[in-house]
């Protein structure tokens, strides 16, 4: 199967980039005989940097942006402000709520990750903390529920789709220090409350900078 597969590749290629005994070799299948020639890592750099890449416009927040394999992925930030999150506050209905968030930092490296940082700005090097939100992880891992995980390329979709999921009480403890069984009537209070900002000494940190989580996330490019 390897061996149909490596042919069929040949008898279509014009060229091919060959990594043998340590060395790149180009091989080009161009004319009537095969033309063979060792390249060093310097001339394959300068003539891979002549290919045009480029990501389009990216919306405000786009503080990273990388490919790995076929798939795009990105780190956003969020700014602090006031966001409308469908929380399951009582029973089973969902009502819409206005609530005051930190500053979140959004990453689609490997996993959909989210924490929160009190920095106004975003700061690789920010001490990162819990979301103060349910349907999260302990690690940041965001639970879609029902919902079909978003493109990790698209980060307006994944920002939409984060908002729009209903958040009910799994995962909805320690998040919150002055209610740390469960964050949501943290949340109805706040929006009762119409504070335009979350309280910073409420959330509780991880052991981590932006950076390190990004790294433990298998960031590390």
């Amino acid at each position: 199967m390897k061996s149909k597969l490596v042919d069929s590749i040949i008898d279509r290629a014009r060229s091919l980039l060959a990594h043998v005994d340590d060395q790149l070799m180009f091989i080009d299948l161009s004319g009537s005989a095969a033309q063979c020639r060792y390249i060093s890592p310097l001339d394959f750099r300068a003539a891979a940097s002549k290919i045009p890449a480029e990501t389009g416009w990216l919306r405000p927040g786009i503080v990273r942006w990388g490919r790995s394999g076929q798939t795009s992925w990105f780190v956003l930030f969020i700014p602090p402000g006031v966001h409308s999150f469908f929380i399951q506050a009582q029973g089973n209905a969902v009502e819409q709520f206005a609530v005051p968030m930190p500053g979140l930092v959004y990453s689609t490296f490997q996993q959909h990750m989210i924490w929160a940082i009190k920095e106004q700005q975003f700061n690789p090097t920010a001490q990162i903390f819990h979301v103060p939100l349910p349907n999260i992880s302990s690690r940041g891992l965001i639970c879609f529920g029902e919902n079909t995980r978003p493109d990790p390329g698209n980060p307006d979709r994944c920002w939409q789709l984060f908002l729009a999921s209903p958040f009910n009480h799994h995962q909805a403890d320690g998040k919150s220090r002055s209610h740390p069984k469960n964050i949501i009537p943290k949340l109805t209070a706040l929006a009762q409350s119409e504070t335009k900002t979350y309280p910073l000494d409420d959330l509780i940190a991880c052991n981590q900078n932006v950076d390190q989580a990004f790294q433990a996330a298998g960031g590390h490019l």
